[in-house]
């Protein structure tokens, strides 16, 4: 079995050699948080202009939701996982 200590030992061989992985990893990682933070604020948005035109309030925009809002969510979830990958290593 192998432990913990080589597997970090390779991995930071590995990733202290390689500019292009570093990159790679550094680009994931940004861009997860961009497009998780960009996500979020369409969101936010849709749901503010979806009560506005609703005229009954943020209620009636939950029961009603336009379908930016339904789909946000699930590019949210794509770019939150982008980060925490990225984070990992």
């Amino acid at each position: 079995m192998v432990s913990l200590t080589q597997v970090a030992e390779t991995w930071s061989s590995i990733y202290s050699s390689s500019w292009v992985l570093r990159s790679c990893l550094n680009f994931a990682h940004i861009g997860g948080l961009v497009g998780a933070g960009g996500c979020a604020i369409a969101a936010d948005r849709a749901t503010i202009i979806a009560s506005r035109h609703s005229g009954a309030g943020v209620g009636h925009a939950r029961r009603h939701p336009s379908r930016r809002v339904d789909t946000t969510p699930r590019s949210r979830s794509i770019a939150r996982t982008a980060w925490l990958l990225a984070s990992a290593t």
